[in-house]
């Protein structure tokens, strides 16, 4: 029985470790010039002191940092089309103290993105 059991753990074992290899080799390598990186849309709302959209913002107008690298910004415009946005809620039993909470505040979200965002 100890021998089956053993042999069974040395087949398995040599199963995961190409897996392993396998896997960790899927991982593209980092672009090496900068013309091979991607870009990323970002998306920031950009308000005065009373909450207030502030219009006709450029590229000059934003600064994005990425591990303290600033970024290049390579084009300012509205958003075209609207956010989509799941949710994830917690209602296991550890979180039945704070459902009361968490309803409230989903509800406030869900009312102030209203028309703004597609949610599900």
């Amino acid at each position: 029985m100890t021998q089956s059991v053993f042999a069974v753990a040395v087949a398995a074992a040599g199963l995961l470790v190409p897996l392993q290899l396998a896997v960790g080799g899927q991982q593209p390598p980092p672009p090496e010039r900068a013309s091979e990186a991607r870009a990323i849309n970002l998306y920031a709302s950009v308000v005065d002191s009373k909450g207030v959209p502030v219009p006709d913002l450029a590229v000059e107008d934003f600064t994005v940092r990425e591990d303290g690298v600033a970024r290049e910004v390579l084009k300012v415009g509205p958003a075209t089309e609207p956010l989509h946005i799941a949710l994830l809620v917690d209602d296991s039993e550890a979180a039945t103290g704070a459902i009361p909470y968490i309803r409230d505040g989903l509800t406030a979200f869900i009312e102030a993105m209203a028309g703004k965002a597609e949610i599900s």
